[in-house]
């Protein structure tokens, strides 16, 4: 179970603002907050030390990159004793995006991303051979409207 860490009023300003842009200049982000450039990398090493801001990363467009193709693949897996630790090697293959464990009819989503339709079968076998695997189900994604890091929660 996450505990969640208090964050003041600053913190979230100053998150907020990192979700918007990560690359932000901190002299004008303390500017902007009306705070000392060294308060605000005091605070942000206090966010990443208590686990609040775990990470700064640049947003890539796979389109543009060459793998334009993305597909939820949902996983029946045999639940059995440890079969998350059988299934965590799935994790490291390079094209999922996203491994997760999710309720419903499935017990586990891959998000997958691909250079083409002709890939995905290496790619299926290569999770259908998964010793706890027992069905997958896939969907290709014609259109997004959304993606994850779009999501603000400051604004919420």
């Amino acid at each position: 179970m996450t505990t969640m860490y208090d964050i003041d009023e600053l913190d979230r300003a100053i998150l907020a603002q990192m979700v918007d842009n990560s690359e932000v200049n901190a002299r004008g982000l303390a500017g902007r907050l009306g705070i000392h450039p060294n308060t605000l990398f005091q605070r942000i090493k206090r966010l990443r030390r208590n686990g609040a801001l775990l990470k700064s990363t640049s947003v890539l467009d796979y389109d543009k990159l060459g793998y334009p193709t993305e597909v939820l693949i949902f996983l029946k897996v045999n639940t059995v004793k440890g079969w998350e630790e059988k299934l965590k090697p799935l994790s490291d293959l390079p094209y999922i995006v996203s491994l997760v464990h999710v309720t419903g009819e499935y017990d586990v989503m891959a998000v997958v991303r691909a250079k083409n339709d002709r890939e995905l079968p290496d790619i299926l076998r290569a999770i259908q051979d998964n010793e706890v695997v027992i069905k997958t189900m896939t969907n290709v994604v014609l259109t997004r409207w959304k993606r994850s890091y779009e999501f603000n929660p400051f604004k919420c």
